[in-house]
């Protein structure tokens, strides 16, 4: 056994590991999620169910949607024509559920991949956003635990944070509208900063934002020809969800409160989306604090928002809030974890068998009450109060350089 060069390897991969510790933290990340997604028996597979059937109905020849509508009370193709095109996909190639799980893992890779580079400019937020999405429990237990298309939609928000840099660049304004319309057909969200991403492109010229504007929906539209017309049975669910608020959204605790909120839902939504627009409009944030914003205005008020969907936006919101002083990261780190537990310990009691976090069920309360909807914005909260200590909005700053 040579012992001097086994030393001398050692010392090479000790330096690797201190250059490159963040590319470490990913692997381990991924490497954490393999093993939960390999060997933990419990999930929340409500979502994942639901995905599967679909996906295996279309791989069989069927209409999912056509199903769906025929049975309302059992799974749900409560997907886009486009996600379900893809996942019908994946199904195709693996199937089993799990071949799904390994899809939103591609996800996951990519995320961490693209908020590397999206946060070069800020080293000590990338290192903490990154060791917060890979290792804390919040990422851990939301998207790999209750398997989620979130990771990739988060994904593909963060490329189009990315080409948003570049916008005054003709060919990144193309890509940025391709990649919100492909966004948008995949789930609804690129819908809500299309108008953003369309002004910019735009540059102060109305011909050329319809353009932009006719593009993102061009191709939102073109996906929908898929199936068409069976798809319309999820926009009929969506529209029937808007009654009294369930899951952990700010709806619970505003109705509670006696607030008449079937009737708020939308102008809520309006009158805040709206509000981003101006601040926009007026050069008081930038397209990339807009893109977050918009989304953030509209399912902040949905009547369904759950748990993992309030850790999504909290993650959005640190891609474009400054938090890395110690107090502001250990608020994040702490709030986030906790609001995780909480979470885990309530649907705990809908569906048993997670260890230990039966124990903190007297604190969460239980689920869809009041006690988790306070416990579940707690992160937002502190994000909401940093944003106002930090001065985020600027006052008389050039539109034109708003991008």
């Amino acid at each position: 056994m040579d012992v001097a060069k086994i030393a001398s390897d050692y010392k090479l991969v000790i330096s690797f590991m201190k250059k490159n510790y963040l590319v470490v933290v990913c692997i381990v990340g991924l490497l954490i999620r393999c093993l939960l997604i390999l060997g933990v028996s419990w999930m929340n597979a409500s979502d994942l169910q639901n995905y599967f059937w679909a996906a295996d109905q279309v791989v069989r020849g069927q209409s999912a949607y056509r199903l769906w509508a025929q049975n309302l009370g059992g799974f749900r193709a409560d997907v886009l024509p486009l996600e379900l095109a893809i996942l019908s996909l994946v199904v195709w190639v693996g199937k089993s559920p799990q071949a799904l799980r390994g899809f939103f893992l591609l996800g996951d890779t990519l995320v961490m991949l693209l908020a590397y580079r999206w946060l070069a400019d800020q080293p000590h937020r990338r290192a903490l956003w990154i060791l917060l999405y890979a290792l804390t429990p919040g990422p851990l237990y939301f998207f790999t635990l209750t398997p989620s298309d979130k990771p990739l939609i988060l994904a593909g928000i963060l490329a189009i944070l990315e080409l948003s840099r570049n916008m005054h660049r003709p060919r990144f304004c193309v890509l940025s509208i391709l990649s919100t319309g492909l966004l948008a057909a995949f789930k609804w969200f690129g819908l809500f900063f299309a108008f953003p991403i369309a002004r910019v492109c735009g540059r102060q010229r109305i011909a050329r934002l319809l353009i932009a504007l006719a593009g993102i929906g061009l191709i939102f539209g073109i996906t929908h020809l898929l199936w068409f017309p069976d798809w319309m049975v999820v926009y009929q669910f969506r529209r029937m969800r808007f009654g009294p608020p369930f899951h952990s959204g700010l709806a619970v605790l505003l109705q509670a409160l006696g607030l008449p909120m079937p009737w708020l839902y939308l102008p809520l939504m309006a009158i805040s989306w709206i509000l981003v627009q101006y601040l926009h409009l007026c050069g008081r944030i930038r397209i990339h604090e807009a893109i977050v914003l918009s989304i953030l205005s509209v399912l902040i008020w949905t009547p369904d928002t759950t748990a993992q969907m309030l850790f999504w936006l909290t993650l959005l919101m640190l891609l474009v809030t400054s938090w890395e002083t110690p107090l502001w990261a250990g608020l994040v780190f702490f709030s986030t974890t906790w609001m995780t537990l909480m979470a885990a310990a309530a649907i705990g009691q809908v569906i048993p068998g997670l260890p230990l976090v039966d124990r903190l069920a007297g604190l969460s309360g239980p689920y869809g009450g009041i006690r988790l909807v306070l416990w579940s914005h707690l992160p937002l909260t502190w994000l909401a109060l940093r944003m106002l200590s930090f001065g985020w909005y600027r006052r008389g700053e050039d539109t034109r350089l708003a991008i």
